[in-house]
């Protein structure tokens, strides 16, 4: 297994099936953006359908796939298998809900955090145990997280344009430890913006007298 993230803004994605669980696996796919396709001989729940959704009131058949880059196959074992075969010789990935060992991928536990996401997965296997442990991260994570990576954010432009390439990733490293977010915790945003400027000033100052040293040593060789 690898874990990647994927990128599925306007990505096209077919949804076979849209019971319980595809009605779930249809809210994900939205809110990463994806344009999504939905087949299912139901009639559709809603009076207008959501932004981004195409539902094709049909039984699955192979010509769904043109265009798709990634399938989720909700329906009975018997489509989904009919899914997941299509899938395959075509070269799309595909996550069937029943059968996590004929899947390509699989949908973690997500912990958002503003910019900050955490998927946790136990390969299908156990996806109760992968909500669980991702409520048991949400107590540790609160809001304060989202605030530390903005605030990285904001100031790692201005580090890596201003000092040498080694300064620049040795003080991103050290903003980026647990005691910083503790310090924010603690102290407030505003107590820590100004805790890492002034470590900012320190580095640039030293890497300004470093550097002015080097041209020193070179007026005398």
């Amino acid at each position: 297994m690898l874990p990647l993230i994927l990128n599925l803004a306007r990505v096209p994605c077919l949804l076979v099936g849209c019971g319980k669980v595809g009605r779930r696996r249809l809210d994900t796919l939205l809110e990463a953006g994806a344009s999504v396709r939905v087949v299912c001989p139901d009639p559709a729940p809603w009076v207008e359908l959501p932004q981004g959704v195409t539902w094709i009131r049909e039984e699955f058949a192979g010509r769904h796939m043109e265009g798709v880059r990634l399938v989720v196959a909700a329906a009975t074992p018997d489509v989904n298998a009919h899914v997941a075969l299509e899938a395959s010789r075509r070269g799309i990935l595909v996550n069937r809900t029943d059968d996590a060992q004929a899947s390509d991928f699989h949908f973690p536990a997500v912990l958002r955090r503003g910019s900050v996401m955490v998927g946790i997965s136990t390969g299908g296997v156990a996806p109760t145990l992968s909500k669980s442990l991702r409520d048991q991260l949400a107590v540790e994570w609160d809001e304060s997280v989202s605030a530390w990576a903005e605030l990285l954010a904001e100031l790692r432009h201005k580090v890596r344009d201003q000092l040498q390439l080694e300064q620049a990733a040795s003080l991103l490293a050290e903003w980026s430890q647990w005691s910083w977010l503790e310090r924010l915790r603690n102290e407030g945003r505003a107590s820590v913006e100004n805790a890492m400027l002034m470590d900012f000033r320190v580095r640039a100052a030293q890497g300004a007298r470093t550097e002015a040293h080097g041209v020193r040593a070179d007026d005398h060789s």
